[in-house]
């Protein structure tokens, strides 16, 4: 770890951060880390911890003076010799050139795979949890545990050892798409490792990417193909293209955000064609792209899904499979839905306070802790300089354009519309975005820029 960040800060950081996709947030963020618990005894656990066994460890300790020493022979004392041991026993293998991120997760998955069947841990729950005698019998003695037992415990698993190898393939992927979103999130999944093969139908360049003459080709032979498409007809249109050009057991990733239907309609043809398909529609803008710190919300098959999970694990913080495909569409639509709406309230509400002669910073302050929180107030805010830095303190410059908000409103209605689902705030939602971009100058501006315009509706 390099950096120090308070717990009381982590909230509000976590929601700039999904809202922003801006990593350079962590370190302005930051402050002095405080005086670590065991600064003052760095000596002498680096000389204890240095020992080898168990056993040479409890003796070292017994042979320190003072209380830090004491209290540390007391918590080995009082916990497991097996897992204790084992720890040890890891700490020594991992020392020096052992000492990588894939051998300790390998060893402590190995314990933990044989804890319940071999260790204490069932003895531990019976004293603690089930008799609540507190008095744990162990199977070995305080600092007396074989070799050839702690041996047992870090052993291989065969077939069921930790495997990275799924995880760390090197996969050859198209991408179509290469936009403000498509290219950086392109640019993420070649700086990985993976051979990315690119399309777009402007003239663009994209770091390790290999541009393609046509979508056809760029899909061709791809063990996974990516879009990032501006509306659904296209999607159709690309779909109908790229699909005969895929190999069979490939998996077609549609992270564009388009209407359900049309995500229903590319899975089945993905799957009439013998291909895996996953609607993904992701949030985070361009900063997230860039970032690497998108969200996902997915859907298709268990299958599906993890076959570009690790793909997610690189273009994205988070990815949630929310179920068939569509689900993914669905869920980015309802989110946006009330995103919508929940920001046109945040600025009424602003809009109302500034007539009534409220101070917008007291009016945060009341209802940022108050039953009236949102994201949109706490995390996003649309009055400058209220509350953490948002568009609104730079002109309303789009973090999340109102165009795109339009869209996604218009989607949700769409939506509404086949499920013959009732959405009157939706629906409002979606015809004063309409007004604003269309009629008024919200085109190019963040969707927060509506609260500077509900002072000149006010009187309309």
């Amino acid at each position: 770890a390099d950096t120090f960040l308070p717990r009381e800060g982590w909230r509000d950081l976590i929601e700039l951060l999904e809202a922003s996709g801006d990593a350079a947030l962590v370190a302005r963020h930051a402050v002095a880390p405080p005086k670590a618990a065991m600064q003052d005894h760095l000596d002498l656990i680096d000389r204890v911890f240095a020992c080898e066994t168990l056993g040479d460890i409890t003796a070292a300790l017994r042979a320190e003076a003072g209380d830090f020493a004491g209290a540390a022979l007391k918590a080995i004392s009082r916990n497991s010799p097996l897992s204790m041991a084992c720890a040890a026993k890891v700490i020594q293998n991992l020392r020096g050139s052992g000492g990588d991120i894939r051998a300790a997760l390998t060893l402590e998955y190995r314990f933990t795979y044989r804890a319940m069947e071999m260790g204490d841990f069932l003895e531990g729950i019976r004293a603690q949890i089930i008799d609540k005698d507190r008095n744990p019998v162990w199977k070995h003695s305080d600092g007396v545990v074989p070799d050839q037992a702690i041996a047992q415990m870090l052993a291989p698993l065969g077939d069921a050892e930790l495997n990275f190898a799924s995880r760390e393939k090197n996969m050859k992927i198209g991408f179509i798409g290469l936009g403000n979103m498509g290219a950086p999130m392109a640019a993420n999944l070649a700086a990985a490792g993976h051979q990315v093969t690119g399309f777009d139908m402007a003239s663009v360049a994209v770091d390790g990417v290999n541009m393609a003459a046509s979508a056809a080709e760029a899909a061709s032979g791809a063990d996974v193909v990516i879009t990032m498409l501006p509306n659904g007809a296209i999607l159709r249109s690309v779909a109908g293209e790229i699909i005969p050009t895929m190999r069979k057991g490939a998996t077609f990733l549609d992270c564009s955000t388009v209407d359900v239907d049309s995500a229903k309609v590319a899975s089945q043809a993905a799957e009439d064609a013998g291909l895996l398909f996953v609607d993904a529609p992701v949030s985070g803008g361009v900063g997230g792209a860039s970032g690497g710190t998108l969200t996902f919300m997915a859907g298709g098959t268990d299958a599906a899904f993890a076959s570009v999970e690790p793909l997610f694990d690189i273009m994205g913080q988070k990815a949630v499979h929310c179920g068939v495909a569509g689900a993914g569409q669905s869920a980015k639509i309802c989110n946006n839905m009330i995103l919508g709406a929940t920001m046109i309230a945040t600025c009424e509400a602003f809009a109302l306070a500034d007539k009534l002669g409220l101070d917008r910073q007291k009016m945060f302050d009341v209802v940022s802790t108050s039953s009236g929180y949102s994201w949109t107030m706490n995390a996003y805010c649309p009055a400058p300089g209220v509350g953490p830095t948002s568009p609104a303190d730079n002109g309303y410059k789009p973090g999340f354009a109102a165009d795109l908000m339009l869209k996604d409103l218009r989607l949700s209605q769409q939506a509404a519309a086949s499920a013959d689902a009732d959405t009157p705030m939706g629906a409002l939602a979606a015809a004063l975005y309409a007004r604003f971009v269309e009629e008024e100058d919200g085109t190019g501006q963040d969707f927060s820029a509506m609260l500077p315009r509900f002072e000149k509706r006010g009187h309309q």
